[in-house]
């Protein structure tokens, strides 16, 4: 991943980064948004990064138990 400046950056454990989930297959999320780092950042070697996407929460999703709601704040910079 780059900053804009071509300069590598790390995506940390738990930090929001816009992503481009593009290609897909599926029904798969097609677009670019906020994910959440879940890998650890102690583990491999490769720039590979395992993430959550984050979508708009609707009020059917709080029967799924995978489906985790995040409330918006200054420290995840969601709205």
């Amino acid at each position: 991943m780059t900053d804009g400046n071509a300069k590598p950056v790390s995506p940390c454990r738990g930090e929001v980064w816009r992503v481009k989930f593009d290609p897909t297959k599926g029904n798969e999320i097609a677009k670019s948004r906020p994910a959440i780092v879940v890998s650890s950042d102690a583990v491999g070697k490769l720039a590979i990064k395992i993430v959550i996407p984050v979508t708009t929460w609707k009020d059917n999703f709080a029967s799924n138990i995978w489906m985790v709601r995040l409330e918006p704040d200054e420290s995840n910079g969601l709205n």
